[in-house]
């Protein structure tokens, strides 16, 4: 819980899109309190460099268990999941989308805690996974859904070389 509690490979500051860390908050809480568990930066490596970027909910959540079954826990072990179930649903919507955008939406759309800006405890601040989507960059390609197909009012879905049809 102290400054500069941050670790390897957390602690890398080399550049902005391959070093990327998580701290935890507790989540029930309605401040949002960072976790007296959570590392803290600067980074190590060169005592500057804000660490964390983001912190996540990461207190008593309910996670799989070696040996089978699940089970209430705490860390930032559970709040790093959280981030990278956040940016499973931006590679959804956005499978394009490059590692700098995904990671500065991020930035972008977390929700400012503790002092003003960015700061050693809580990085950017907390996750905010809508804001996220809405700072990705708009899919260059129509995502398309079928329920049906009928060709030629036929249900076969069978379209002859060099015959066309329309998409309703």
């Amino acid at each position: 819980p102290n400054a500069g509690t941050i670790r390897n490979p957390a602690d890398r500051a080399a550049a902005f899109a391959n070093s990327f860390s998580i701290g935890a908050v507790d989540q029930t809480r309605s401040d949002l309190l960072i976790a007296s568990f959570s590392s803290r930066g600067p980074a190590n490596c060169d005592n500057t460099r804000i660490k964390p970027e983001l912190v996540a909910p990461g207190v008593s959540l309910r996670s799989s268990y070696r040996g089978g079954g699940y089970r209430q826990m705490s860390g930032t072990s559970m709040a790093a999941p959280v981030v990278a179930g956040c940016i499973a649903l931006m590679r959804e919507y956005n499978p394009d989308a490059t590692v700098s955008e995904i990671k500065d939406a991020l930035i972008q759309s977390a929700t400012d805690l503790g002092l003003a800006g960015q700061d050693n405890d809580y990085g950017y601040g907390f996750i905010n996974v809508k804001r996220a989507l809405d700072f990705l960059p708009v899919p260059l390609k129509p995502r398309i859904h079928v329920e049906a197909v009928t060709l030629g009012g036929s249900t076969s879905a069978a379209l002859q070389v060099g015959n066309t049809t329309e998409l309703n």
